[in-house]
Protein backbone atom coordinates (compact mmCIF):
# COMPACT_ATOMS: atom_id res chain seq x y z
CA UNK A 1 0.00 0.00 0.00
CA UNK A 2 2.93 2.22 0.85
CA UNK A 3 4.30 1.69 -2.61
CA UNK A 4 1.03 2.71 -4.10
CA UNK A 5 0.73 5.59 -2.64
CA UNK A 6 4.36 7.25 -3.47
CA UNK A 7 3.88 6.10 -6.38
CA UNK A 8 0.54 7.80 -7.04
CA UNK A 9 2.25 10.92 -5.65
CA UNK A 10 4.77 10.67 -8.40
CA UNK A 11 2.17 9.97 -10.87
CA UNK A 12 0.02 13.25 -9.77
CA UNK A 13 3.13 15.10 -10.31
CA UNK A 14 3.73 14.30 -14.07
CA UNK A 15 0.33 13.83 -15.12
CA UNK A 16 0.81 17.47 -17.44
CA UNK A 17 2.70 17.18 -20.66
CA UNK A 18 4.28 20.56 -19.88
CA UNK A 19 6.01 20.18 -16.37
CA UNK A 20 7.15 23.28 -14.88
CA UNK A 21 10.69 23.59 -13.29
CA UNK A 22 9.19 23.40 -9.74
CA UNK A 23 6.95 20.29 -10.55
CA UNK A 24 10.42 19.04 -12.22
CA UNK A 25 11.96 19.52 -8.75
CA UNK A 26 9.22 18.09 -6.88
CA UNK A 27 9.28 14.90 -9.36
CA UNK A 28 12.85 14.34 -8.67
CA UNK A 29 12.37 14.18 -4.76
CA UNK A 30 9.24 12.17 -4.74
CA UNK A 31 11.52 10.06 -7.22
CA UNK A 32 14.80 10.32 -4.54
CA UNK A 33 12.01 9.47 -1.46
CA UNK A 34 10.47 6.35 -3.33
CA UNK A 35 13.96 5.40 -4.01
CA UNK A 36 14.96 5.67 -0.26
CA UNK A 37 12.41 3.84 0.64
CA UNK A 38 11.64 0.72 -0.90
CA UNK A 39 15.32 0.06 -3.34
CA UNK A 40 16.58 -2.33 -0.64
CA UNK A 41 13.26 -4.09 -0.14
CA UNK A 42 11.74 -4.96 -3.90
CA UNK A 43 13.39 -5.97 -6.96
CA UNK A 44 10.89 -3.72 -8.98
CA UNK A 45 11.72 -0.03 -7.39
CA UNK A 46 13.33 0.67 -10.44
CA UNK A 47 11.13 -0.88 -12.77
CA UNK A 48 8.63 1.63 -11.06
CA UNK A 49 10.26 4.77 -11.54
CA UNK A 50 11.61 4.32 -15.17
CA UNK A 51 8.34 5.85 -16.79
CA UNK A 52 8.71 8.98 -14.16
CA UNK A 53 12.59 9.16 -14.78
CA UNK A 54 11.68 9.14 -18.36
CA UNK A 55 8.77 12.23 -17.81
CA UNK A 56 11.63 13.86 -15.66
CA UNK A 57 13.87 13.81 -18.29
CA UNK A 58 11.55 14.61 -21.51
CA UNK A 59 11.13 17.83 -19.14
CA UNK A 60 14.28 19.19 -17.52
CA UNK A 61 17.63 17.63 -17.78
CA UNK A 62 19.11 19.43 -14.94
CA UNK A 63 16.78 17.87 -12.70
CA UNK A 64 18.55 14.96 -13.68
CA UNK A 65 21.91 15.64 -12.33
CA UNK A 66 21.19 15.36 -8.91
CA UNK A 67 19.94 11.96 -9.38
CA UNK A 68 23.17 10.86 -10.95
CA UNK A 69 24.86 12.00 -7.87
CA UNK A 70 22.42 10.85 -5.25
CA UNK A 71 22.34 6.92 -7.60
CA UNK A 72 26.40 7.30 -7.20
CA UNK A 73 26.28 8.23 -3.16
CA UNK A 74 23.61 5.41 -2.43
CA UNK A 75 25.72 2.90 -4.80
CA UNK A 76 29.22 3.26 -2.79
CA UNK A 77 27.03 3.13 0.60
CA UNK A 78 25.97 -0.30 -0.63
CA UNK A 79 29.03 -1.78 -1.87
CA UNK A 80 29.93 -5.75 -0.47
CA UNK A 81 32.85 -4.35 0.61
CA UNK A 82 31.48 -1.83 3.10
CA UNK A 83 29.67 -4.46 4.71
CA UNK A 84 30.44 -5.68 8.01
CA UNK A 85 28.30 -8.45 8.93
CA UNK A 86 26.03 -7.98 12.67
CA UNK A 87 26.27 -10.92 15.43
CA UNK A 88 22.65 -11.54 14.25
CA UNK A 89 21.74 -15.02 13.16
CA UNK A 90 23.33 -16.50 9.69
CA UNK A 91 19.74 -15.85 7.84
CA UNK A 92 19.29 -12.67 9.10
CA UNK A 93 22.95 -11.87 7.73
CA UNK A 94 21.78 -13.36 4.39
CA UNK A 95 18.33 -11.38 4.34
CA UNK A 96 20.48 -8.29 4.69
CA UNK A 97 22.93 -8.81 2.58
CA UNK A 98 20.10 -9.64 -0.54
CA UNK A 99 18.59 -6.33 0.87
CA UNK A 100 22.10 -4.24 0.03
CA UNK A 101 22.19 -6.20 -3.26
CA UNK A 102 18.92 -5.17 -4.43
CA UNK A 103 19.90 -1.39 -3.09
CA UNK A 104 23.01 -1.53 -5.22
CA UNK A 105 21.58 -3.00 -7.95
CA UNK A 106 18.77 0.01 -8.11
CA UNK A 107 21.71 2.34 -7.88
CA UNK A 108 23.67 1.27 -11.14
CA UNK A 109 20.36 0.80 -13.16
CA UNK A 110 19.21 4.46 -12.16
CA UNK A 111 22.84 5.71 -13.11
CA UNK A 112 22.64 3.75 -16.55
CA UNK A 113 19.13 5.84 -17.13
CA UNK A 114 20.43 9.22 -16.54
CA UNK A 115 23.62 8.54 -19.01
CA UNK A 116 20.98 7.34 -20.86
CA UNK A 117 18.68 10.83 -20.72
CA UNK A 118 21.33 13.00 -20.50
CA UNK A 119 22.94 11.60 -23.86
CA UNK A 120 26.35 11.64 -22.26
CA UNK A 121 29.54 9.33 -23.10
CA UNK A 122 29.36 7.74 -19.41
CA UNK A 123 32.81 8.29 -18.36
CA UNK A 124 30.74 8.74 -14.78
CA UNK A 125 29.39 5.35 -14.81
CA UNK A 126 30.68 2.74 -11.80
CA UNK A 127 34.00 0.59 -13.48
CA UNK A 128 32.57 -2.63 -14.82
CA UNK A 129 35.27 -4.35 -12.87
CA UNK A 130 33.59 -3.19 -10.06
CA UNK A 131 30.57 -4.57 -11.33
CA UNK A 132 32.22 -7.71 -11.76
CA UNK A 133 33.57 -8.15 -8.50
CA UNK A 134 30.55 -7.53 -6.87
CA UNK A 135 28.83 -10.38 -8.68
CA UNK A 136 31.64 -12.44 -7.86
CA UNK A 137 30.76 -11.85 -4.56
CA UNK A 138 26.61 -12.12 -5.06
CA UNK A 139 27.45 -15.78 -6.31
CA UNK A 140 27.47 -16.24 -2.17
CA UNK A 141 24.28 -15.63 -1.70
CA UNK A 142 23.41 -18.31 -4.55
CA UNK A 143 25.07 -21.10 -2.67
CA UNK A 144 23.64 -19.86 0.80
CA UNK A 145 20.84 -20.08 -0.91
CA UNK A 146 20.68 -23.83 -1.69
CA UNK A 147 22.07 -25.14 1.25
CA UNK A 148 19.63 -23.42 3.11
CA UNK A 149 16.57 -24.84 0.56
CA UNK A 150 18.71 -28.20 -0.02
CA UNK A 151 14.84 -29.83 0.83
CA UNK A 152 12.87 -27.74 -1.05
CA UNK A 153 12.54 -25.97 -4.56
CA UNK A 154 15.16 -23.13 -5.40
CA UNK A 155 14.37 -20.50 -7.45
CA UNK A 156 15.87 -21.86 -11.02
CA UNK A 157 15.44 -18.75 -13.78
CA UNK A 158 17.15 -15.84 -12.09
CA UNK A 159 20.28 -15.91 -9.29
CA UNK A 160 21.24 -13.19 -6.90
CA UNK A 161 23.59 -11.33 -8.92
CA UNK A 162 22.63 -11.79 -12.06
CA UNK A 163 22.05 -8.39 -13.26
CA UNK A 164 25.54 -7.47 -12.48
CA UNK A 165 26.45 -9.53 -15.29
CA UNK A 166 23.77 -7.95 -17.99
CA UNK A 167 24.49 -4.36 -16.43
CA UNK A 168 28.66 -4.77 -17.32
CA UNK A 169 28.37 -6.01 -20.68
CA UNK A 170 25.78 -2.94 -21.25
CA UNK A 171 28.02 -0.91 -20.84
CA UNK A 172 31.07 -2.35 -22.39
CA UNK A 173 28.98 -2.30 -25.37
CA UNK A 174 27.36 0.98 -25.07
CA UNK A 175 31.22 2.63 -24.02
CA UNK A 176 33.07 0.46 -26.25
CA UNK A 177 31.10 0.49 -29.10
CA UNK A 178 34.02 -0.44 -31.91
CA UNK A 179 36.52 -2.39 -29.33
CA UNK A 180 36.38 -5.76 -30.04
CA UNK A 181 38.99 -6.47 -27.57
CA UNK A 182 36.43 -5.29 -25.25
CA UNK A 183 33.38 -7.70 -26.92
CA UNK A 184 35.66 -10.60 -25.91
CA UNK A 185 35.47 -9.18 -22.58
CA UNK A 186 31.88 -8.99 -22.80
CA UNK A 187 31.32 -12.60 -23.97
CA UNK A 188 33.87 -14.13 -21.31
CA UNK A 189 31.46 -11.87 -18.24
CA UNK A 190 28.33 -13.24 -20.26
CA UNK A 191 29.88 -16.63 -20.25
CA UNK A 192 30.43 -16.86 -16.76
CA UNK A 193 27.32 -15.46 -15.64
CA UNK A 194 25.32 -17.95 -17.93
CA UNK A 195 27.54 -20.87 -16.51
CA UNK A 196 26.34 -19.82 -13.08
CA UNK A 197 22.85 -19.08 -14.36
CA UNK A 198 21.98 -21.52 -17.12
CA UNK A 199 18.05 -20.64 -16.54
CA UNK A 200 18.56 -16.79 -16.63
CA UNK A 201 16.74 -16.44 -20.64
CA UNK A 202 18.44 -12.46 -20.11
CA UNK A 203 21.34 -13.43 -19.61
CA UNK A 204 21.29 -15.90 -22.97
CA UNK A 205 19.86 -12.06 -24.61
CA UNK A 206 22.82 -10.20 -23.79
CA UNK A 207 25.27 -13.09 -25.04
CA UNK A 208 23.41 -13.27 -28.41
CA UNK A 209 24.12 -9.40 -28.73
CA UNK A 210 27.86 -10.25 -28.21
CA UNK A 211 28.24 -12.86 -30.28
CA UNK A 212 26.61 -11.40 -32.83
CA UNK A 213 29.19 -8.81 -32.86
CA UNK A 214 32.02 -10.82 -32.75
CA UNK A 215 30.29 -13.17 -36.24
CA UNK A 216 29.53 -15.59 -33.50
CA UNK A 217 26.93 -16.37 -34.91
CA UNK A 218 27.02 -20.42 -34.55
CA UNK A 219 27.31 -20.03 -30.15
CA UNK A 220 24.37 -17.32 -30.83
CA UNK A 221 22.25 -20.13 -32.48
CA UNK A 222 23.10 -22.31 -29.15
CA UNK A 223 21.81 -20.25 -27.03
CA UNK A 224 18.82 -19.56 -28.59
CA UNK A 225 17.91 -23.10 -28.78
CA UNK A 226 18.95 -23.29 -25.02
CA UNK A 227 15.64 -20.88 -24.62
CA UNK A 228 13.26 -23.80 -26.25
CA UNK A 229 11.49 -21.00 -27.88
CA UNK A 230 8.15 -23.06 -29.02
CA UNK A 231 4.63 -22.62 -29.83
CA UNK A 232 3.40 -18.87 -29.90
CA UNK A 233 6.52 -17.91 -28.46
CA UNK A 234 8.21 -18.67 -32.34
CA UNK A 235 5.82 -15.54 -33.42
CA UNK A 236 6.75 -12.84 -30.85
CA UNK A 237 10.50 -14.21 -29.93
CA UNK A 238 12.15 -15.28 -33.01
CA UNK A 239 12.88 -11.98 -34.16
CA UNK A 240 15.85 -12.44 -31.84
CA UNK A 241 17.93 -14.77 -34.27
CA UNK A 242 16.66 -14.66 -37.91
CA UNK A 243 18.37 -11.59 -38.70
CA UNK A 244 21.42 -13.27 -37.47
CA UNK A 245 21.35 -16.27 -39.14
CA UNK A 246 21.72 -15.72 -42.75
CA UNK A 247 23.73 -13.03 -42.06
CA UNK A 248 26.46 -15.21 -40.13
CA UNK A 249 25.56 -18.15 -43.24
CA UNK A 250 24.01 -20.40 -41.04
CA UNK A 251 21.18 -20.98 -44.21
CA UNK A 252 20.21 -23.91 -42.90
CA UNK A 253 19.67 -22.94 -39.64
CA UNK A 254 17.66 -19.71 -40.99
CA UNK A 255 15.52 -22.24 -43.08
CA UNK A 256 14.46 -24.11 -40.13
CA UNK A 257 13.45 -21.48 -37.82
CA UNK A 258 11.74 -20.29 -40.40
CA UNK A 259 9.83 -23.16 -41.41
CA UNK A 260 8.98 -23.29 -37.56
CA UNK A 261 7.64 -20.32 -37.62
CA UNK A 262 5.50 -21.15 -40.53
CA UNK A 263 4.18 -24.51 -39.84
CA UNK A 264 2.97 -22.77 -36.30
CA UNK A 265 0.80 -20.38 -38.31
CA UNK A 266 -0.34 -23.67 -40.60
CA UNK A 267 -1.44 -25.43 -37.60
CA UNK A 268 -3.20 -22.39 -35.67
CA UNK A 269 -5.31 -21.66 -38.79
CA UNK A 270 -6.32 -25.57 -38.35
CA UNK A 271 -6.87 -25.42 -34.09
CA UNK A 272 -8.95 -22.10 -34.78
CA UNK A 273 -12.07 -23.72 -36.45
CA UNK A 274 -11.98 -26.54 -33.91
CA UNK A 275 -11.86 -24.35 -30.84
CA UNK A 276 -14.64 -22.25 -32.55
CA UNK A 277 -16.65 -25.17 -33.04
CA UNK A 278 -16.19 -26.14 -29.53
CA UNK A 279 -17.07 -22.75 -28.22
CA UNK A 280 -20.02 -23.07 -29.83
CA UNK A 281 -21.17 -25.86 -28.72
CA UNK A 282 -20.36 -24.80 -25.70
CA UNK A 283 -22.47 -21.69 -26.10
CA UNK A 284 -20.18 -19.23 -25.55
CA UNK A 285 -20.37 -17.48 -28.77
CA UNK A 286 -18.19 -14.08 -27.59
CA UNK A 287 -15.27 -16.86 -27.43
CA UNK A 288 -15.84 -18.08 -30.75
CA UNK A 289 -15.68 -14.61 -32.07
CA UNK A 290 -12.11 -14.02 -30.18
CA UNK A 291 -10.77 -16.94 -31.99
CA UNK A 292 -11.68 -15.99 -35.25
CA UNK A 293 -10.47 -12.19 -34.63
CA UNK A 294 -7.65 -13.62 -33.50
CA UNK A 295 -7.09 -15.63 -36.23
CA UNK A 296 -7.80 -12.72 -38.46
CA UNK A 297 -6.27 -10.00 -37.30
CA UNK A 298 -3.11 -11.12 -35.75
CA UNK A 299 -2.43 -14.57 -36.98
CA UNK A 300 -3.18 -14.60 -40.58
CA UNK A 301 -1.13 -10.88 -41.10
CA UNK A 302 1.56 -11.66 -38.63
CA UNK A 303 4.78 -9.40 -39.26
CA UNK A 304 7.04 -12.77 -38.41
CA UNK A 305 5.06 -14.93 -40.74
CA UNK A 306 5.93 -12.89 -43.50
CA UNK A 307 9.40 -11.85 -42.53
CA UNK A 308 9.80 -16.09 -42.38
CA UNK A 309 8.45 -16.84 -45.38
CA UNK A 310 10.76 -14.45 -47.74
CA UNK A 311 13.99 -15.86 -45.87
CA UNK A 312 13.21 -19.50 -46.76
CA UNK A 313 12.89 -18.19 -50.47
CA UNK A 314 16.70 -16.39 -50.03
CA UNK A 315 18.03 -19.65 -48.22
CA UNK A 316 16.29 -21.74 -50.14
CA UNK A 317 19.44 -22.72 -52.72
CA UNK A 318 21.83 -22.76 -50.34
CA UNK A 319 20.37 -25.16 -47.79
CA UNK A 320 23.21 -27.80 -47.39
CA UNK A 321 22.11 -31.48 -47.43
CA UNK A 322 25.00 -32.94 -45.80
CA UNK A 323 28.07 -34.82 -47.14
CA UNK A 324 28.10 -35.39 -50.81
CA UNK A 325 28.48 -39.33 -50.91
CA UNK A 326 28.33 -41.76 -54.09
CA UNK A 327 24.58 -41.59 -55.34
CA UNK A 328 23.66 -38.57 -52.59
CA UNK A 329 22.59 -35.68 -54.25
CA UNK A 330 24.35 -32.70 -53.92
CA UNK A 331 25.33 -30.89 -51.05
CA UNK A 332 24.06 -27.66 -51.73
CA UNK A 333 20.68 -26.34 -53.75
CA UNK A 334 19.98 -30.25 -54.03
CA UNK A 335 16.45 -29.74 -53.89
CA UNK A 336 15.59 -25.88 -53.85
CA UNK A 337 16.00 -22.64 -55.22
CA UNK A 338 16.53 -21.23 -59.07
CA UNK A 339 20.21 -21.85 -59.59
CA UNK A 340 20.37 -21.72 -63.32
CA UNK A 341 19.93 -26.00 -63.77
CA UNK A 342 17.57 -27.86 -65.82
CA UNK A 343 15.84 -28.72 -62.71
CA UNK A 344 14.71 -24.79 -62.56
CA UNK A 345 11.58 -25.03 -64.78
CA UNK A 346 10.11 -27.91 -62.57
CA UNK A 347 10.85 -26.26 -59.36
CA UNK A 348 9.33 -22.93 -60.65
CA UNK A 349 6.00 -24.73 -61.67
CA UNK A 350 6.26 -26.31 -58.14
CA UNK A 351 6.41 -23.15 -56.51
CA UNK A 352 3.88 -21.48 -58.71
CA UNK A 353 1.43 -24.06 -57.49
CA UNK A 354 2.35 -22.78 -54.34
CA UNK A 355 1.56 -19.46 -54.51
CA UNK A 356 -1.91 -19.99 -53.57
CA UNK A 357 -1.38 -21.39 -49.83
CA UNK A 358 -0.89 -18.64 -47.50
CA UNK A 359 1.02 -20.11 -45.35
CA UNK A 360 3.80 -21.76 -48.33
CA UNK A 361 6.80 -19.81 -48.47
CA UNK A 362 5.82 -18.89 -52.28
CA UNK A 363 2.76 -17.19 -51.50
CA UNK A 364 5.31 -13.70 -51.11
CA UNK A 365 5.14 -13.85 -54.47
CA UNK A 366 1.14 -13.33 -54.78
CA UNK A 367 -0.29 -9.80 -55.82
CA UNK A 368 -1.77 -8.83 -52.83
CA UNK A 369 1.34 -9.27 -50.63
CA UNK A 370 3.92 -6.96 -53.03
CA UNK A 371 1.39 -4.15 -52.99
CA UNK A 372 0.43 -4.03 -49.07
CA UNK A 373 1.86 -1.51 -47.02
CA UNK A 374 3.19 -2.09 -42.93
CA UNK A 375 -0.31 -0.54 -42.01
CA UNK A 376 -1.47 -4.76 -43.12
CA UNK A 377 0.43 -6.36 -40.79
CA UNK A 378 0.45 -7.44 -37.28
CA UNK A 379 3.86 -6.41 -35.83
CA UNK A 380 3.58 -10.10 -32.67
CA UNK A 381 7.22 -8.87 -31.64
CA UNK A 382 7.84 -9.16 -27.93
CA UNK A 383 9.82 -6.48 -27.13
CA UNK A 384 9.17 -6.19 -23.64
CA UNK A 385 11.91 -9.51 -23.16
CA UNK A 386 14.43 -6.49 -23.86
CA UNK A 387 13.01 -4.73 -21.11
CA UNK A 388 16.34 -5.47 -19.58
CA UNK A 389 18.38 -3.25 -21.28
CA UNK A 390 18.96 -0.03 -20.42
CA UNK A 391 21.98 1.63 -21.41
CA UNK A 392 22.36 -0.04 -24.62
CA UNK A 393 19.37 -1.78 -26.69
CA UNK A 394 19.56 -4.45 -29.17
CA UNK A 395 18.95 -3.23 -33.06
CA UNK A 396 15.78 -4.26 -34.01
CA UNK A 397 14.68 -4.34 -38.02
CA UNK A 398 11.45 -2.17 -37.91
CA UNK A 399 8.14 -2.99 -38.80
CA UNK A 400 8.61 -0.89 -42.32
CA UNK A 401 11.67 -1.78 -43.09
CA UNK A 402 10.43 -6.17 -43.10
CA UNK A 403 7.60 -5.50 -45.06
CA UNK A 404 9.77 -3.55 -47.46
CA UNK A 405 12.16 -5.85 -47.53
CA UNK A 406 9.36 -8.79 -47.62
CA UNK A 407 8.15 -6.44 -50.87
CA UNK A 408 11.45 -6.95 -52.56
CA UNK A 409 12.07 -10.37 -52.09
CA UNK A 410 8.77 -11.35 -53.73
CA UNK A 411 9.82 -9.18 -56.90
CA UNK A 412 13.36 -10.85 -57.06
CA UNK A 413 11.70 -14.57 -56.82
CA UNK A 414 8.68 -13.78 -59.05
CA UNK A 415 10.56 -12.00 -61.58
CA UNK A 416 13.35 -15.00 -61.60
CA UNK A 417 10.56 -17.58 -61.70
CA UNK A 418 9.34 -15.88 -64.65
CA UNK A 419 11.84 -15.64 -66.54
CA UNK A 420 12.62 -19.53 -66.01
CA UNK A 421 9.24 -20.11 -67.63
CA UNK A 422 9.50 -17.59 -70.04
CA UNK A 423 13.08 -19.72 -71.22
CA UNK A 424 11.30 -23.19 -70.90
CA UNK A 425 8.06 -21.86 -73.33
CA UNK A 426 11.17 -20.72 -75.54
CA UNK A 427 11.68 -22.87 -78.48
CA UNK A 428 15.40 -22.49 -80.59
CA UNK A 429 15.08 -21.98 -84.37
CA UNK A 430 15.41 -24.68 -86.53
CA UNK A 431 16.84 -25.71 -89.30
CA UNK A 432 17.80 -21.57 -89.44
CA UNK A 433 14.03 -20.92 -88.67
CA UNK A 434 12.78 -18.92 -86.10
CA UNK A 435 9.55 -20.94 -84.62
CA UNK A 436 6.01 -19.41 -83.92
CA UNK A 437 5.22 -18.00 -80.93
CA UNK A 438 3.02 -19.50 -78.74
CA UNK A 439 0.00 -18.35 -76.52
CA UNK A 440 1.71 -19.98 -73.75
CA UNK A 441 5.06 -18.34 -74.44
CA UNK A 442 2.91 -15.07 -75.06
CA UNK A 443 1.10 -14.91 -71.90
CA UNK A 444 4.33 -15.94 -69.62
CA UNK A 445 6.48 -12.89 -71.66
CA UNK A 446 3.67 -10.48 -70.63
CA UNK A 447 3.65 -12.07 -67.39
CA UNK A 448 7.48 -11.22 -67.13
CA UNK A 449 6.95 -7.44 -68.36
CA UNK A 450 4.27 -7.31 -65.68
CA UNK A 451 6.24 -8.43 -63.19
CA UNK A 452 8.94 -5.85 -63.98
CA UNK A 453 6.42 -2.56 -64.56
CA UNK A 454 5.79 -3.48 -60.74
CA UNK A 455 8.74 -4.30 -59.58
CA UNK A 456 9.94 -0.51 -61.63
CA UNK A 457 7.29 0.82 -59.67
CA UNK A 458 8.27 -0.77 -56.29
CA UNK A 459 11.63 0.58 -56.47
CA UNK A 460 10.56 3.90 -57.42
CA UNK A 461 8.47 3.77 -54.10
CA UNK A 462 10.53 2.44 -52.18
CA UNK A 463 14.17 3.41 -53.39
CA UNK A 464 13.91 7.01 -54.28
CA UNK A 465 13.14 10.30 -53.16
Amino acid sequence: RIRGIVATTSSSVSATESVEEEKAISLQKAIRAYGDLFSTRVSCAFSDLCPYLEVLGATSKDALLPLMEWANSMRSELKSENYSESDGSDKASFKERKARLRGYLFAVKVSYKVVKLLGSTGDDLVDWKELATEWKTATELSSTAKEDNENSEVQKENQPGDDLIILAVQQLLFRFPKDKAMYVVAATLAEAGIDHSPYNAYLKITAMDVYSRCNATSRAWELYQKMAIKHIQLDSCSFLILPLLADGGLYNESVLESNHVVKLHGSTAKDTGEYMARAMEQGTLSKANEFLLFQRERMNTSLSLLDSKGRIMDCAPLVHFGTKVRGAPKPIAAQHGIIGAESDVVRASNMVKETHNHYGAPSILTSPILSRTADHYSDNRDFTILSHQILHQNSVVSKEQIVSESRRRGHVHGFLIRSVLCSDACKGPKKGKVQKTTDILKERCNSLVDAGNSAEKFIKEEYTE
